[in-house]
């Protein structure tokens, strides 16, 4: 059975408020903590995270856990277990997963990343089928209807955790209907990301347009990243203006020698122009972030490349601006002298 010692005191009571007795068969006791995604398979659950297919907080949170009474609980972590559930809306959970790769293949042509964001976790209906047949005439006396139900959890653990279901022999003949359905959205969690197409840009050469220049963009970016990681210390030595804060070192172009005269200092048009066109990398993230099928053009997380987040970008640009502004200010300090 799997394991609910490592659920903390909170969450336990939250989850007993919450459900008040079993929620299949609905017998009042204290009952279990059940698991939806299985414990022994954390490693797992963290790496479907990284891919943006769960949504829950953790393996040991509210989203990834039910109140079961022991015998549903026993039946529920068989190997070859006496029921399953699986979300009523899987018609709807295609159609997001089928909208997120159309967006991310359209993306990719276009040389940018599409980043997955889950859809948001919220009260679903749920299916509960039973496979084993010696519960057939007890699943008859428990539902009388329609066997759904209400979980407020997020609905790829349970997807994830049934994934085998197509494999086994069962006579549940709704569970049979709907297996197409759910073969097709396993199908979708396992298609790799398109491969990025390379964009082409002025700096590429004839036989691959687009690869000098993008590498060369590639070292700008690292570059900018550096300088803006610079300790205090070396920009104190390197002569830099120091406000605490990481910022790359300015020259006045004003003041520099004929010798470097051709640099594209901090204040020349062609940095300005070069600084803009770095920002103009900015990417949109996927639409897939709730049920209400955004366009790709309504999401409301930018990335600057698949590392930084718009927040840090408008911090590193932030520095910048308060550096450049000191430098005029000085300089202009120095010419009323």
């Amino acid at each position: 059975m799997t394991s609910s010692a490592c659920v903390s005191d909170s969450v336990r009571a939250r989850i007993r408020k919450t459900f008040g007795s079993c929620w299949l068969c609905s017998t009042e006791d204290d009952g279990d903590i059940a698991h939806v995604f299985p414990k022994a398979e954390e490693k797992m659950f963290c790496k479907y995270q990284e891919l943006g297919i769960i949504n829950a907080h953790g393996i040991n949170k509210v989203e990834n856990l039910i109140l079961l009474c022991p015998s549903c609980h026993r039946y529920f972590d068989k190997i070859f277990p006496g029921w399953i559930f699986l979300p009523a809306d899987l018609d709807e959970m295609i159609h997001l997963e089928e909208q997120f790769h159309a967006y991310r293949t359209c993306e990719a042509s276009a040389g940018r990343l599409a980043i997955r964001k889950p859809p948001p976790i919220q009260a679903r209906l749920y299916v509960r089928y039973v496979l084993r047949p010696e519960l057939f005439p007890w699943s008859l006396a428990l539902f009388d209807e329609e066997p759904t139900a209400l979980w407020g959890g997020d609905p790829a653990s349970t997807i994830l955790r049934n994934a085998g279901a197509p494999l086994l022999p069962h006579g549940n003949e709704k569970l049979t209907a709907i297996l197409p359905k759910f073969t097709r959205l396993l199908e979708l969690y396992r298609v790799p990301p398109p491969p990025i197409v390379p964009r082409s840009g002025p700096g590429g050469d004839g036989d691959n347009p687009g690869k000098q220049g993008g590498d060369q963009e590639e070292q700008e970016i690292q570059t900018l990243g550096n300088s803006l990681a610079e300790s205090p210390r070396k920009r104190a030595a390197s002569g830099s203006y120091n406000n605490g804060m990481a910022s790359p070192a300015l020259k006045d172009p004003r003041t520099s020698s004929p010798g470097t005269s051709g640099e594209a200092g901090p204040k020349s048009r062609s940095y300005r122009a070069n600084h803009h066109r770095l920002s103009r990398k900015l990417i949109r993230s996927s639409p897939y972030q709730n049920s209400n099928h955004l366009p790709p053009d309504s999401g409301d997380q930018w990335i600057f490349g698949p590392e930084r987040t718009s927040a840090e970008l408008s911090e590193a640009w932030n520095q910048y601006e308060d550096v450049r502004r000191d430098a005029e200010a000085r300089a202009k300090r120095r010419r009323r002298r």
